[in-house]
């Protein structure tokens, strides 16, 4: 594992926190950049819009030998270099994202907020790898990915380590009222195959996702570094767009601030059958 310094750096495509709540919350003028990424207060987490979900059998898991392919990478970045295009935003009253010491960092000082960070280029089916460590705080701190993001529409995917649960989502923010929907695609859920690495004070863990069509498959890798299957999902809304390193506040009162999630690279391949 990588310790990690807080140091920031900025791109045109950047995400903001905002707090919002579901359908009927107005933002406040401003709150929207041209790449947003809306922060949600706890009510909004409480009253996810539930739509169902397609589960695979076990004689139809997705494989890593099915659904990878190795090379070439669409994008390859260990966040050694703050050049290489991601966001760096916020401060230290509510949070802050960036690069620092050879990761890439999403803190957070306050509870109820979101934060995402966008690749410069877009994709439609692809794969998608990362490694993240988190503070060991309980209530505990989600990390994960955004998916197929843009302006106003994404799905985000985080697991939460210290509880062993994960959850996968779709946020569409309207640009003219300003009010945001998030609907639950898998609703979180604890698991066993969820088996962080305890370094210290972080607990360290990969994810894979392979999007491709309407679905969503994902995994989990701990200890031994071998992934696990975890779930799948889908939904035909997003068909292509960003992505990113994502993390997800505590929902209550957690000390001490901040908690943090520090990503120490991110991996695009081909979706391949």
């Amino acid at each position: 594992m990588k310790v990690r310094i807080l140091i920031l750096c900025v791109i045109s495509l950047s995400l903001s926190f905002t707090a919002c709540t579901p359908d009927t919350t107005q933002l406040a003028a401003g709150s929207l950049e041209t790449v947003t990424a809306q922060a949600r207060t706890l009510e909004a987490f409480n009253n996810l819009t539930s739509s169902p979900t397609i589960q695979p059998t076990d004689t139809n898991l997705p494989t890593l030998a099915s659904t990878a392919t190795t090379n070439p990478y669409l994008l390859n970045d260990e966040f050694n270099n703050p050049n290489s295009g991601w966001s760096t935003f916020g401060d230290t009253s509510s949070g802050e994202v960036g690069y620092g010491n050879g990761s890439y960092r999403l803190a957070f000082y306050q509870l109820g907020f979101f934060n995402s960070s966008y690749s410069l280029g877009t994709y439609d089916d692809f794969i998608v790898e990362t490694r993240v460590c988190t503070s060991a705080t309980t209530p505990g701190i989600g990390a994960g990915l955004t998916l197929r993001a843009s302006d106003y529409k994404w799905y985000l995917f985080w697991v939460y380590p210290s509880s062993h649960e994960y959850t996968f989502l779709k946020g569409i923010s309207d640009p003219v009222t300003g009010s945001y929907q998030a609907t639950d695609l898998l609703p979180r859920t604890s698991s066993d195959v969820i088996q962080p690495i305890n370094s210290g004070d972080k607990l360290c863990f990969s994810i894979k996702a392979a999007a491709h069509g309407d679905a969503f498959d994902f995994w989990v890798a701990g200890d031994d570094g071998t992934y696990q299957y975890l779930a799948s999902a889908h939904d035909s809304e997003l068909a292509a767009g960003h992505l990113g390193p994502s993390a997800d506040a505590p929902k209550s009162v957690f000390s001490p601030a901040p908690v943090e999630a520090l990503f120490d690279w991110i991996k695009v391949y081909p979706y391949s059958n």
